[in-house]
């Protein structure tokens, strides 16, 4: 077998049943380390791919770095990423999307062709020097880990990817250092570069979920990075990406989240501790406006091809390859904060500049909502938490299949069109993902089974964050909390129920049960599609925050949020480092029963619901007990109506009987959560409720609910909110699918199955992967 095939052993259905649910991390970083990432692509709407390169400037680890908390990055220092660093150092920028070099194997000057005619690809490729066979899509690969070459004079570089069609690699060499920044926007200068690098074809391994690179030894100065350009092409099929029309059914593009991260974009090291900075030159059609994170907003300049335009976009922070995030649309922009707003506001610093962006049809009534919502959300975030880490925030209303409510990368952040209802009340979710800026992006889990550091601080942050900018007043605010507590409670154990052990803990134990992290060959339950719908890091996590608070008082602390922002900031942390610093802060709390390593067991290791965490109470909270008493009044009227004759019924007003009061949302939540307890409630009363309450009418928590009532109830005059609610709730419907099905009704699995085929295209392939499982098994 030639050493650059395959090696292992594959079963019938090309797949590794023990690690088919789990996401390889291939990349060897431990001897090879991104220092940046250089993007240049070309977006074809038509065939749904982009084609172009990337470029990747590395350095070797000569020597194994004293493991650090961020693994086996040598960049970053006591668990520290040297934000910085990559701005005083002299590393080599190459790229232009005219790329040229003078070598024997040439490479085509898109400046000549045509965009759409460069995006044919190859299903397997021969160049001379040995390069392998392209392993099939449907094939699985187990990690390889410190392969030695068969040469001595060649060492191998691997990179996570997924489906990507690599056309070819090549390897630059330099005579001198140069600064890739200061001369990122010159390209007369650039060209100069490139035409005088050396370039040398690379052998190469594309298989399904990573690429293998061998790179020749001692032609390039020990004191210079190396260098490599590799030209492929994304699959229309590429998971990473969404291709979809918005909301006025005009085709766009962007990464929706996916759990394999970008690796259907771009080929990274996409492992805890692959921290880089990145530029990217993404070009289009005129009529597209294109999105990414990034540093500032984009540098925007014609190709001197008639009808195309490039977008440039680039951050200096070191970040995983994960952050990117990009949208492709023709998207309409109105300004939320200018920078005028800030110049002159006496508050300017906690506030950045913002822009919302999103279809048409849905432009009015999101900045009607963000307008206001926005600077109060920014200045709230900024008095909890300290100054903003970006110097801009760009907002994109996204696609009705958008699987989740939102999604924060760097400067930019994705909202679901759920979260715009004209009450305000899922708003929240725009401070949830403010909150990611401090919590998820620059500070940062070093193991990525523990999802709960950032999606549990964001999932507290977010309540304190949303009430604030609501101008809730305190009191209201501490008796809305506790019945959100008990929600969210009831969510969390309701899940816990239905999901097998491995997926409720919030980390990855060791088989030793230690404070150890975990194995890192793979994420366990890393693609498993159950997972991603899970609320447990976010719920379980929050819970773990709050019994902490409870210990200290909400002052305390909130002064210890603050102190943990500053303690890690630019960091990858673990479970321990929440914890060391809170008992370093509060050192008198520390007991046998309450320390590091007994919340470290029973709220971190232990599946299932920790035994400190009761059912919140609601004592002497005037909204329960406002809610209880109409509960009771209900209750009781239905049983008048399920006891008469139904001529009688007939005979009885509702509307007398049992008075619609007004309610706050948190008590229309607790109202219909309350509901939900009962087997048996008469259609009529049901009806009244939601004509009183327009419950099918308000925003998507409320219908969620409402939905699960109508379909307890087989109120079938009402299945048509289920059915909206299914198509236009993408983000919140999946287990309104799974309800609908397991009651073994014929109207509601037919309304299922009307659903899903209206929008199976569109679906992302998680949610489509478990309701189609839910209709027609696995």
């Amino acid at each position: 077998m030639d050493k650059y095939e395959n090696k292992h052993t594959l079963n019938m259905d090309g797949q590794s049943k023990e690690h088919e649910l789990d996401l390889p991390l291939f990349s060897n970083i431990s001897e090879i380390h991104v220092l940046h990432y250089i993007l240049d692509l070309r977006c074809c709407q038509e065939k749904k791919i982009f084609n172009g390169s990337v470029t990747v400037i590395f350095e070797r680890v000569r020597e194994s770095p004293q493991q650090s908390k961020t693994g086996d990055n040598d960049n970053v220092h006591d668990g520290k990423i040297d934000q910085n660093s990559q701005e005083s150092s002299e590393l080599p920028y190459i790229t232009d999307q005219h790329f040229e070099v003078a070598t024997n194997d040439s490479i085509v000057q898109n400046s000549d062709h045509d965009y759409c005619a460069q995006c044919s690809a190859q299903d397997a490729m021969e160049t001379q020097g040995n390069t392998s066979t392209v392993i099939k899509p449907d094939s699985f690969v187990e990690p390889i880990y410190h392969e030695q070459c068969d040469e001595p004079n060649e060492f191998l570089v691997m990179l996570d990817a997924w489906d990507l069609n690599i056309d070819k690699v090549h390897s630059l060499y330099f005579e001198s250092n140069m600064s890739y920044y200061d001369i990122s926007h010159d390209k007369e200068k650039l060209n100069g570069i490139l035409i005088k690098a050396r370039s040398d074809t690379v052998k190469y391994c594309s298989e399904k979920k990573c690429l293998k690179m061998w790179i020749p030894e001692g032609k390039q100065d020990s004191q210079l990075p190396y260098v490599l350009r590799i030209s492929y092409t994304t699959q229309p099929y590429g998971q990473s990406l969404k291709w979809t029309v918005d909301q006025d059914g005009r085709p766009c593009v962007y990464t929706h989240g996916h759990w394999i991260n970008n690796r259907s974009l771009f080929p990274s090291q996409d492992v805890p501790g692959g921290l880089s900075t990145w530029s990217a030159h993404i070009t289009v059609v005129d009529d597209l406006t294109v999105l990414m994170s990034g540093d500032y907003n984009a540098v925007v300049k014609e190709t001197g091809i008639s009808g195309y335009k490039t977008y440039f976009y680039e951050t200096k922070m070191k970040v995983p390859s994960s952050t990117l995030a990009l949208a492709i649309g023709h998207w309409e922009c109105c300004e939320i904060i200018s920078n005028d707003n800030i110049i002159d506001s006496l508050d300017s610093p906690d506030i950045i500049p913002c822009s919302l962006y999103c279809s048409t049809c849905k432009l009015e009534l999101a900045e009607t909502l963000l307008k206001n919502y926005i600077p109060r959300c920014m200045k709230a975030a900024f008095n909890l938490l300290g100054p903003h880490p970006f110097k801009r925030l760009n907002i994109v209303i996204v696609p009705s299949s958008f699987a989740s409510l939102g999604m924060a990368s760097l400067s930019l952040i994705f909202l679901s069109q759920s979260t715009l209802s004209a009450d305000g009340h899922m708003l929240i979710r725009v401070a949830h993902e403010i909150s990611h800026s401090w919590f998820g992006l620059v500070i940062g889990p070093s193991d990525w089974h523990e999802e709960w550091l950032s999606e549990g601080f964001c999932t507290f942050t977010e309540s304190i964050i949303h009430s604030y900018a609501d101008e809730t007043p305190e009191k209201d605010f501490k008796l809305e909390q506790e019945i959100y507590d008990y929600l969210k409670y009831q969510t969390l154990t309701s899940e816990l129920q239905s999901v097998s052990e491995d997926l409720q803990s919030l980390r990855h134990c060791s088989k030793d049960n230690s404070t150890q992290a975990s194995d890192t060959k793979f994420v366990v339950n890393g693609v498993n599609p159950d997972k991603g719908f899970l609320q447990l890091h976010y719920l379980k996590g929050y819970f773990l925050l709050r019994y902490l608070e409870k210990k200290v008082g909400s002052y305390k602390f909130h002064q210890y949020l603050q102190l943990f922002v500053t303690t890690f900031n630019h960091m990858l942390i673990d479970s321990m480092d929440v914890l060391r610093l809170f008992f370093k802060m509060f050192p008198e709390k520390r007991t046998d029963d309450f320390c590091e390593e007994i919340i470290f067991q029973t709220w971190l290791n232990a599946p299932g619901v920790p035994k400190e965490l009761n059912k919140p109470a609601m004592v002497d909270n005037i909204y329960e007990q406002e809610t209880s008493n109409l509960e009771k009044t209900i209750i009781e009227a239905n049983q008048t109506l399920l006891k008469l004759h139904w001529r009688k019924r007939q005979k009885l007003d509702i509307c007398t009987m049992l008075v619609v009061p007004e309610l706050k949302i948190v008590q229309i939540l607790l109202l219909l959560d309350k509901l939900l307890q009962y087997n048996n409630i008469h259609h009529s009363i049901l009806i009244h409720l939601n004509n009183g309450f327009q419950f099918s009418h308000s925003n998507a928590d409320v219908r969620h609910k409402w939905c699960e009532l109508v379909v307890k109830h087989k109120l079938l005059d009402c299945y048509h909110d289920v059915g909206n609610f299914l198509i236009a709730d993408q983000a919140m419907g999946v287990y309104l699918f799974g309800e609908l099905i397991i009651s073994r009704n014929k109207e509601q699995r037919k309304l299922a199955l009307e659903c899903y085929k209206n929008i199976e295209n569109d679906m992302e392939d998680g949610v489509k992967t478990i309701v189609k499982t839910m209709l027609f098994g696995s």
